[in-house]
């Protein structure tokens, strides 16, 4: 997702033009997917870690976690359109910031020494380097989950 993120800022105006950005709102357009681009890292974990809590049978953090980034989102985006009088980026901020505060509250699950794998039956005991480890467990498919488990 950063080299997502990275190409589609650096091609920018192209992608613009490919979702249809019009004279009219050119300008907000490319401010709003400017820092949308800008967090699709925290996005993209957000929709993966709910999948991942569910598989390992911890729904209530999930959906708390969808809940807390939502409420964020919510209350930036009321504060600054209708209180501050900002403009279209922080509609943006708000979503990236509410995905910052839903990956913050999924955190909480990954504190337990073992977390299921994505396929019945595996398990994986996490070391001391948790960035490593989650990027195992968001393999989404099984085949390639079993050979990454054999490999490690």
């Amino acid at each position: 997702s950063v080299a997502l993120s990275v190409a589609g800022i650096i091609f920018i105006n192209p992608l613009l033009r490919f979702l249809c950005a019009t004279a009219d709102n050119y300008s907000y357009a490319k401010e709003y997917l400017t820092i949308m681009l800008t967090g699709t890292a925290f996005i993209s974990i957000n929709f993966a870690g709910d999948y991942i809590l569910a598989n390992d049978n911890n729904e209530n953090l999930a959906v708390a976690g969808d809940m807390a980034g939502a409420i964020v989102n919510i209350i930036i985006d009321c504060v600054g359109v209708l209180i501050l009088g900002q403009g279209v980026w922080v509609l943006g901020f708000g979503t990236v910031a509410g995905s910052v505060c839903c990956c913050l509250v999924y955190l909480l699950h990954f504190r337990k020494k073992e977390v299921k794998a994505l396929c019945k039956g595996t398990h994986f005991i996490f070391g001391v380097n948790l960035g490593n480890a989650t990027g195992k467990v968001g393999i989404t498919s099984c085949h390639t989950f079993h050979s990454a488990c054999n490999i490690a």
